[in-house]
């Protein structure tokens, strides 16, 4: 088991910048029975509930990361299929003797539709 100052001293010699009252409280949440050392059921539960969050994460930064991939590959889809859509429909409206009309450029070889 190791007690809070043990686990000062080995934070501090790890190189973690952790103040005593930061001790305190991230002793008092694996000490689970309270008598103020952490014996290893209480470590090994502490480790595995750690490395169960930090897969559940990375679990979670892929299911965003193939969200946001299949939403740029939907908007680029449907920004061809719109622009196929305006090349097969293009009009627009000219002034042809002092009447509005509309071109169809798919139409015909002069572009005048009806």
């Amino acid at each position: 088991s190791i007690d809070q100052e043990e686990m000062y001293e080995a934070l501090v010699a790890a190189g973690l910048d952790i103040t005593e009252e930061g001790v305190l409280t991230l002793f008092a949440m694996i000490d689970e029975d309270g008598n103020g050392d952490i014996d290893r059921e209480e470590w090994k539960e502490t480790v595995e509930f750690y490395l169960e969050l930090k897969e559940e994460q990375e679990e979670m930064h892929k299911q965003q990361s193939g969200h946001a991939e299949f939403m740029e590959n939907l908007r680029v889809q449907k920004l061809a299929e719109l622009g196929k859509a305006k090349r097969r429909n293009t009009m627009a409206t000219v002034n042809v003797g002092g009447n509005y009309g509309q071109i169809d450029e798919s139409a015909s070889d002069t572009g005048l539709g009806q």
